[in-house]
């Protein structure tokens, strides 16, 4: 994102809000309160009301201006869009986050979750890998068995 590409999305939010703030019928209502008087034209009001909006938009471009140089404002967006290719580059594109619910035994839980889940594969893997072994074991342990009947029987 640029500098043009930032100031041109604030200068239109600003746009948009100071319309609906800056209505010329809400002016017209605001000056005869404060004024007390209702000579004011329309052309008058839309001139005022043009002026107001024309500063404030000023001084509101001027504070975006500051606020982008002192707080680095751009090269951080550049920092987070690198960060976003990357992580999209690791974990693909379509990966969901984690977002909090607001209750916080689910949140917690869920939050956990995927570690448990994991720990959960692992325990079972381990299991049948043991299983597996008391198995192997069984089996000599009847060969053992054997042998011995085997020889006692030769002894006999």
């Amino acid at each position: 994102m640029s500098a043009k590409d930032l100031k041109s999305m604030i200068d239109m939010v600003t746009s948009s809000t100071l319309d609906s703030l800056f209505r010329e019928e809400h002016l017209r209502d605001d000056l005869i309160f404060c004024l007390g008087s209702a000579t004011f034209d329309n052309a008058r009001i839309a001139e005022l009301r043009q002026q107001i909006v024309q500063a404030i938009k000023s001084e509101v471009a001027g504070t975006v201006d500051e606020i982008i140089a002192e707080d680095h404002i751009l090269e951080r967006i550049d920092q987070l869009k690198k960060h976003i290719v990357a992580s999209e580059a690791k974990y693909g594109k379509n990966r969901r986050a984690w977002r909090p619910i607001g209750v916080p035994a689910s949140d917690s839980y869920a939050h956990i979750r995927p570690h448990l889940v994991d720990y959960q594969q692992r325990l079972q893997q381990i299991a049948v890998q043991l299983e597996a072994d008391v198995k192997k074991k069984s089996a000599e342990v009847e060969l053992g068995r054997r042998e011995v009947e085997r020889r006692v029987s030769e002894i006999k």
